[in-house]
């Protein structure tokens, strides 16, 4: 393939929510850059998986995994083609339910196209809040005043569920650490890179939305919250993570008190159970016992 200078090789991940990931598809079919679009099924059901394969264009790649790997694994099957087949100079990864705005991804590749030391770049999501990491606080997203669209700034992570990746990049730092299954790889990564001298750019304007999310609170706790002492311990040494668990048992212990419920995002049963993983030095996906206590959320990944 010839790459052009706006050609990108997208990934989108789907997991159980076939309509909306058709509707991310033709959002992204309709931003106006030429791209090769593989949609990755993480294992759904076949009643999802035959719904795709019917409402899908025809020139949309449909990879369907035997398992749930998690978001970076899930990307990183179609990136490491991508780096070894193909010439095209960006991937966008994106979730099922991402909805970029008109001209979201072609501001994304402008930006890359105008800052060489980025490696990667993220869309604003229609609030004025910068992506922000430290071993003590773990990654967040912190208030700022808003900018004028067409704002270009670096920041610590891409943050949510569209990032767009250059290829010189990838091929110097690696792909998403698999370990971490999701929440949280993302984070790594960008560290990573601007560890590696590369630097992580939010394109302001270049909006997108996310209408919901299905992987529910309790696991959705359990992943950050054991995430937050890897990234911790890999940015900042036992004494980070030390640190970092001290936060994390106090809010734990905050949480229990005020009878936070079992299934809501702040679990303390799902936090105790993360810890103990991490401890315990358990990677990948959410334990059954944890997954029991979900109580579905509508918002993020």
């Amino acid at each position: 393939m010839t790459a052009t200078p706006h050609s990108v090789r997208v990934s989108v991940l789907h997991w159980k929510r076939p309509v909306e990931c058709c509707a991310t598809v033709a959002a992204l079919r309709a931003q106006g850059v030429a791209m090769d679009l593989t949609v990755v099924d993480n294992h759904s059901s076949p009643a999802h998986v035959a719904h795709l394969r019917g409402q899908l264009p025809t020139d949309v790649e449909l990879l369907e995994l035997d398992e749930n790997v998690g978001w970076g694994a899930a990307h990183n099957r179609v990136a490491r083609r991508w780096l070894s087949e193909e010439d095209t100079p960006y991937l966008l990864v994106s979730a099922h339910d991402a909805l970029p705005e008109p001209g979201c991804v072609k501001k994304l590749v402008d930006a890359m196209a105008a800052h060489p030391r980025w490696g990667m770049a993220c869309p604003d999501y229609g609030t004025a809040e910068l992506p922000s990491f430290s071993t003590l606080r773990g990654a967040r997203l912190r208030s700022a005043e808003a900018r004028a669209p067409g704002t270009h700034e670096e920041v610590d992570f891409c943050h949510g569920t569209l990032a767009l990746f250059r290829r010189d990049c990838l091929s110097d730092i690696g792909l998403y650490d698999e370990s971490y299954f999701a929440y949280g790889d993302e984070t790594e990564i960008g560290v990573r890179a601007r560890r590696r001298g590369w630097a992580v750019g939010l394109v302001w304007g270049a909006t997108v939305v996310n209408p919901g999310s299905w992987s529910g609170d309790a696991v959705i706790g359990y992943l950050w919250t054991r995430n937050s002492l890897r990234l911790a311990k890999t940015f900042g040494g036992s004494a980070a993570v030390a640190g970092r668990l001290g936060v994390v048992l106090a809010a734990t212990l905050r949480e229990t008190l005020r009878g936070a419920p079992a299934g809501s995002l702040s679990s303390p049963a799902a936090r105790m159970r993360a810890i103990a993983d991490y401890l315990r030095g358990y990677a990948g996906g959410p334990p059954p016992s944890v997954v029991a206590l979900n109580r579905p959320r509508a918002a993020g990944r």
